[in-house]
């Protein structure tokens, strides 16, 4: 794990916590969060920490943004999304067992009818994690230590459910997917979000059809994300039928983009 991004245990520090000894749980927001660990990240160069989708003060004001921590600007908060699958259970029977517990009809959050069975329970829980791909999101699914447990020759909890994923998006589409390494899917986050101020700034942005040219004029720094046209001297990959260019701006200076011929 790279020294720059840390996931506390639970999320802890990034206020969500309990204000009484086992009480439930209570979001304050991230200005409720623990200034010395926010010090200490910053002190070790910690640039990212992991935050969670089930906590709304987690949840970034943008698309697959990351948050610049209102405590201490340094660090930003890029929140995962939380799997079904029991920090506890190693194997499918353990899974199933958890599972039925919890929502079975005599679970305690009883939501089927009936117990179901670990293949119904890993093609439903798939789906969930199957509609944030579909979405276009970036941010990572998190799972326990335990999850990896090999309960056969290459088999795990883990890998059964991002196996069930593959195949229900293979049946959809044939554009390959993406599995940045964390270093990588941050940057992406914080990237993201400097286009989303970007844009709220208002950039001028022209396509001359004549010459095929996209200008860019801004009046502040920044990243725009730019699909369609491409620059040797501007960051681009083509992903799909899609040319995508991360192009850094700022005021005063101009981009010239060269749109392809379709």
């Amino acid at each position: 794990m790279p020294t720059e991004i840390l996931k506390t245990g639970s999320y802890s520090g990034l206020g969500v916590y309990s204000t009484t000894p086992n009480g439930p749980l209570k979001d304050f927001g991230l200005t409720g969060s623990n200034r010395e660990l926010l010090r200490a990240a910053k002190d070790l160069g910690v640039k990212y920490l992991h935050g969670n989708m089930s906590f709304e003060g987690h949840q970034p004001p943008c698309f697959n943004c990351s948050i610049t921590h209102p405590l201490e600007p340094a660090v930003s908060v890029v929140p995962d999304w939380p799997v079904n699958v029991g920090y506890q259970v190693t194997t499918p029977p353990e899974q199933t067992y958890l599972y039925n517990s919890l929502y079975g009809p005599n679970g305690q959050f009883p939501t089927h009818p009936r117990d179901l069975t670990y293949p119904e329970i890993l093609a439903l829980e798939a789906e969930v994690g199957l509609s944030h791909v579909l979405s276009g999101s970036v941010y990572a699914h998190t799972f326990h230590q335990g999850n990896a447990h090999h309960y056969a020759p290459g088999k795990s909890l883990l890998f059964d459910w991002v196996e069930e994923i593959v195949q229900q998006y293979s049946s959809f589409y044939q554009v390959p997917l993406k599995g940045p390494d964390w270093s990588t899917l941050a940057n992406y986050s914080k990237a993201r979000a400097a286009h989303a101020n970007e844009i709220k700034a208002g950039p001028d942005v022209v396509w001359d059809r004549l010459t095929n040219i996209v200008t860019i004029n801004a009046d502040t720094s920044g990243t725009l994300f730019v699909t369609g046209a491409s620059l040797a001297t501007v960051p681009s990959e083509r992903y799909g039928t899609d040319l995508i260019s991360q192009a850094s701006v700022r005021p005063g200076s101009q981009i010239l983009l060269a749109q392809p011929t379709r």
